[in-house]
């Protein structure tokens, strides 16, 4: 943002970041039909996600699809049901 006042800040993925980040980008690339990106990290996450949401065509259906089977995918069978959001 132009006006900001503040100083722009970097953020460092930690070692458990990257893997939770790459863990999560092969499941998007897996519910999008394969989009995926060149770009590591937070930052390859958020150019997957645009490259699939501003696809020709794209309906909000679909984007509803995709995100709740990418989240359904990191449920696992033995959660307790309170925090099955499914």
């Amino acid at each position: 943002v132009s006006d900001c006042e503040l100083d722009d800040m970097k953020y460092d993925d930690s070692p458990l970041d990257k893997a939770l980040l790459y863990v999560f980008c092969k499941l998007v690339e897996k519910h999008t039909g394969g989009v995926s990106s060149e770009k590591k990290g937070i930052l390859g996450l958020l150019e997957q996600s645009r490259t699939f949401m501003l696809q020709e065509n794209q309906t909000a259906e679909a984007q509803h699809k995709m995100v709740y089977d990418t989240l359904a995918g990191l449920m696992t069978p033995v959660l307790p049901p309170f925090y099955r959001i499914f």
